[in-house]
């Protein structure tokens, strides 16, 4: 959606949430993929 087709309201009210929602699960699936031990792969 594009910001100067609704309100600010329903920018903050329906978007920002979701928004917010995405960042956290995204940044909770990072933290979760640094815990895990990583193997180094040789290069050929």
């Amino acid at each position: 959606m594009h910001a100067a087709e609704t309100t600010t309201q329903t920018l903050l009210d329906d978007h920002l949430p979701l928004l917010q929602r995405t960042a956290g699960d995204v940044s909770a699936d990072w933290a979760l993929w640094q815990t895990r031990p990583h193997v180094e792969r040789e290069e050929s």
